[in-house]
Parts: structure tokens; C-alpha cells; sequence
């Protein structure tokens, strides 16, 4: 399938490594059925339901870099 034209690229991702998102949602059934969608996509997920503990977690340095944020 092609791309549009004014699609953005999509960042490298090393071999062998899943791109990175940090979803947050406060409603679990929406929740599961996106992070299920964005597994099956190929993504690693960390879900948490409130904006403080995603900025907490983006802060810590303690995960990976997240390379896609899901805005709904």
C-alpha cells in the first residue's frame, strides 16, 4: 500500500526492537482494545489511566525513549 504524499516518515527502529508507545486512558474497556490493536501492530505498549502517571513515567528514565504518542 502506498503512502500518501504528505504523510510523515516513520522513524528507524533498530532490528530486532518494537517502537514505543505510551497510551493513556482512563476507561479500561477502551483501553485493552487499543493497546490490543497496537500489540497486534507490532508496538510494546505501557498503558496507564491518567496524564500524572504517564508524565511520571516519560520522567523517570527508566523505560525505553517512547517513539509514538496516541492522541484520541
Amino acid at each position: 500500500m502506498d503512502e500518501p504524499a504528505n504523510s510523515a516518515p516513520v522513524p528507524a527502529t533498530p532490528a530486532g526492537s518494537k517502537r514505543q508507545v505510551l497510551f493513556v486512558e482512563d476507561e479500561h474497556f477502551i483501553e485493552a482494545l487499543y493497546k490490543r490493536a497496537l500489540e497486534k501492530g507490532g508496538y510494546a505498549v505501557t498503558s496507564v489511566s491518567d496524564g500524572q502517571r504517564a508524565l511520571a513515567i516519560s520522567y523517570s528514565g527508566n523505560s525505553a525513549p517512547f517513539t509514538n504518542l496516541v492522541r484520541l
